[in-house]
């Protein structure tokens, strides 16, 4: 009897054993699922990448574009909008319907395509949620009658007062600080005005360069040449605005710019202004690379051609006062001289001296080890 109540209990015991032990395995193989269901949805959403421009068109109509640059597609669940201006007003929710809310990979969708939401002219921040729980953040500046999206336009006069029949530069800079390219890029002069008056040519001249394609963070300057005159005083207002394409046809226009310009007769002011900003004073270098043949009319028949080239921007003498070229050895540790050493011997001594093509006067030294310096 002992017997058979003993062999009972251990079959209790190993049920219950095997119970406990599929009871683990089948919670190990939750655990397990979880992880990889979390582990994929993390993936994708480290994978999920895309851009988003906000913009309005004539009648402040919203149109919300997002670009997916992934290779996945992208779920857009949410938009909010906050104002950013005035504080008491609520932040808004809005659902993205199921038509709008898938965008491919490599296309453009407009998310709010099937509502029509209409924006007070105001300072915005719009916020898009992907079904991932990706985030992206935008602000949006809504003016009466026009758009400010991902352009941002300074517009400058050189020189800022102009001797009555000479020319007027007028150069826009604009830049693209949005996420993703905005095509056809071309400025627009809005208006001339001012006591001061055009006299060619007109009716107003055609800008350069004529448009081009921004990526993010890209800038361009465009310019005008005008010539100008009046009454010594006078002043001339310009004003531009900057369009390019992100979706359709100019549905992105930057800030409106204006600057202005003094007119005076010629002597007054003690001289005429010519750099009136830095963006003017900068000259451009182009370096001169050591060709295969060197100097065909060299005594050293192998010797290379370095060289400077230097522009000047401006309409006045600049002044070069020094120019170093120096060599940098790839290999690790490497004590070869590219230059010539003794360069500073007296010319004819040492052949191997940089000599210094004519009309550039000949006045080469070596301050250290690799390096050039006129």
């Amino acid at each position: 009897m002992s017997s058979v109540v003993g062999g009972l209990f251990f079959t209790v015991l190993m049920i219950s054993g095997f119970s406990v032990l599929g009871l683990a395995l089948d919670a190990q193989e939750d655990i397990v699922t979880t992880q990889r269901i979390i582990s994929d949805i993390e993936i994708k959403k480290q994978q999920e990448q895309f851009a988003i421009f906000a913009s309005i068109d004539e009648n402040n109509i919203l149109s919300m574009n997002v670009k997916n640059q992934g290779q996945n597609p992208v779920e857009i669940s949410s938009m909010w909008i906050a104002n950013k201006t005035l504080s008491n007003q609520p932040v808004t929710r809005f659902d993205i319907t199921y038509d709008d809310a898938f965008v491919p990979s490599g296309f453009t969708n407009n998310v709010v395509s099937t509502q029509t939401l209409g924006m007070v002219p105001d300072t915005y921040d719009v916020k898009i949620i992907s079904s991932l729980g990706t985030i992206k953040i935008k602000e949006l500046v809504v003016g009466v009658g026009s758009s400010v999206g991902e352009l941002r336009a300074e517009l400058i006069t050189d020189p800022p007062d102009v001797v009555l029949g000479k020319n007027v530069t007028v150069v826009m800079v604009v830049t693209n600080t949005g996420d993703a390219e905005i095509k056809n890029v071309h400025p627009e002069m809005q208006s001339v005005l001012g006591s001061g008056f055009l006299i060619s040519p007109s009716p107003s001249p055609s800008h350069t360069p004529a448009s081009v394609n921004l990526e993010h963070g890209e800038s361009v300057m465009f310019s005008w040449d005008y010539q100008v005159d009046g009454v010594s005083g006078d002043d001339v207002v310009f004003s531009a605005i900057a369009i390019g394409d992100f979706e359709d046809t100019e549905d992105v226009s930057s800030n409106v710019v204006s600057d202005s310009i003094l007119l005076r007769e010629a002597g007054e002011g003690g001289g005429e202004v010519v750099i009136s900003n830095e963006l003017f004073g900068k000259p451009q270098i182009f370096m001169i690379m050591p060709n295969a043949i060197g100097d065909e009319d060299s005594d050293v028949t192998d010797r290379p051609i370095w060289g400077v080239n230097v522009a000047n921007p401006t309409d006045q003498p600049m002044f070069v006062n020094k120019v170093v070229i120096m060599a940098f050895v790839p290999r690790a540790n490497s004590q070869d001289d590219v230059f010539a050493k003794n360069c500073e011997d007296i010319p004819g001594a040492n052949p191997e001296r940089p000599v210094t093509i004519p009309p550039t006067p000949d006045n080469w030294s070596c301050p250290e080890s690799n390096q050039l310096m006129w």
